[in-house]
């Protein structure tokens, strides 16, 4: 099933090129237009078909992510010194919304860090075909990116796996925790180790409240 599901996403990227090139050419006066459904053109199967509407279709992971949308107060606390060291708290704020029809979420986050102006947006989903939770992370305090997989407990507490790289080139391994309190209260906690801290420690604690 998933090798034809394969062979389907491929046939249709490469189905969607060739239709805009004979576009392009008709309206360059390039010759007629010749009829769909020729021979040697892949027909998907219905269970290609089946497999393709369900992998696209958001289902209650994604009615989960998009019960946040919305704008939200942030607070913040950071151990940048290790695990020893006193937090640091500041504050901001957040929106989320859904795109694509209810399958992504986006964060848009503005808040400060060490004095000065701090941007960062997230892209979360679900994928319904490897059934895992995934998020990536972008900020204006760096120019790379940070993604982390995993998935959710039976009491609905998201735990996404992945690596970062500091300023250095030097790669830590993260562990992201994501727990929704109620409708009005989540709270994301983020856990590193590697390179000088051989155990793992709390770095980061966001809790959000929804404004009123």
């Amino acid at each position: 099933m998933r090798k034809g599901w394969l062979a389907f996403a491929a046939v249709g990227l490469v189905g969607l090129g060739f239709t805009a090139g004979r576009v392009m050419s008709q309206d360059m006066g390039g010759g007629e237009k010749k009829p769909e459904g020729g021979a040697g053109e892949h027909q998907p199967t219905p269970e290609e078909m089946e497999a393709w509407m369900k992998y696209m279709t958001p289902g209650p992971e994604h009615q989960q992510m998009a019960a946040a949308a919305g704008e939200w107060n942030a607070a913040v606390k950071m151990w940048m010194g290790g695990p020893t060291a006193p937090a640091t708290e500041s504050t901001g704020t957040a929106k989320f919304r859904m795109i694509f029809g209810g399958r992504y979420q986006i964060q848009e986050f503005n808040g400060s860090m060490m004095g000065m102006p701090f941007e960062g947006m997230s892209l979360s989903g679900f994928d319904n075909a490897l059934k895992e939770h995934f998020g990536t992370w972008v900020d204006s305090m760096g120019t790379g990116i940070m993604l982390a997989k995993g998935k959710a407990d039976d009491k609905g507490i998201v735990t996404c796996s992945g690596t970062m790289t500091d300023p250095r080139g030097l790669a830590y391994e993260i562990r992201e925790v994501f727990t929704h309190k109620d409708k009005d209260t989540m709270v994301f906690e983020m856990y590193i180790k590697g390179q000088e801290y051989k155990d793992e420690f709390r770095m980061m604690e966001i809790t959000y409240t929804r404004k009123k």
